[in-house]
């Protein structure tokens, strides 16, 4: 138990320290415009800091290979649960 916690700060601590340099050096206010045809227009852009943009993608990223990990193992689960049987 002693040594998954270890392993756990040695890892989380450092990760942690990584995010909240990227946190910091990235605080400037940049616009997401979602109109290509219309940049200027104000309703269809979102102000957030570079950061916020960047962990979102990250998270987005994370998610969507979970799922397309999880949908593409499906048939093994249904084999194992018949196996189980």
């Amino acid at each position: 138990m002693v040594a998954k916690r270890v392993i756990t700060i040695v890892i989380l601590v450092p990760l942690a320290v990584i995010l909240i340099a990227l946190s910091v050096a990235n605080r400037e206010t940049i616009g997401l415009t979602i109109d290509p045809f219309n940049p200027g227009n104000p309703a269809l852009t979102y102000q957030a800091p570079l950061f916020i943009w960047l962990f979102g993608a990250l998270i987005l990223g994370a998610l969507i290979g979970a799922a397309v990990t999880w949908l593409t193992q499906g048939k093994h689960r249904r084999r194992e649960r018949r196996y189980k049987k």
